[in-house]
């Protein structure tokens, strides 16, 4: 039996494979949202970092590459733990093949559509690392 989110315990195996297909697809809108903000944040810290590096704001520009690196770090937590949360509903579906009403992807094709979330973070944690290096060699060097 699977304990639904207001208590009640669904009698069926229709109604849990249901739960399932729901908090399957609620992981994906949650890990959408987190990558939709994400991505906005960046693009603030992006345009941020440019205007301060044009207006010669060095101190601006060295912070909001370290936030920058920050929130790209935690986000890849984030992602990591809405792909464990994935897997582990996507297991649980299995248990219900005979009630599915469509083909599931296979899961070389699920992980493939998770490269996305997975390597965002990554890509601009280097970005980050690299505008960080940047401005440290120019405030050693003078």
């Amino acid at each position: 039996m699977i304990k639904s989110i207001e208590g009640s315990t669904c009698n069926n195996d229709f109604e849990e494979y249901k739960f399932v297909r729901e908090e399957i697809r609620f992981q994906h809108t949650l890990l959408g949202y987190r990558l939709g903000l994400f991505l906005n944040s960046q693009v603030f810290l992006c345009t941020a970092y440019s205007i301060s590096i044009a207006n010669d704001i060095d101190c601006l520009s060295g912070m909001l590459s370290f936030v920058g690196l920050i929130l790209a770090f935690l986000m890849h937590f984030g992602v990591k733990t809405a792909k464990d949360r994935l897997k582990q509903w996507r297991e649980k579906e299995k248990e219900y093949k005979e009630l599915s009403v469509f083909i599931p992807a296979s899961k070389e094709i699920h992980n493939k559509s998770l490269w996305f979330p997975t390597y965002a973070p990554w890509i601009f944690l280097f970005f980050w690392l690299i505008l960080v290096i940047k401005i440290t060699i120019y405030y050693i060097t003078g």
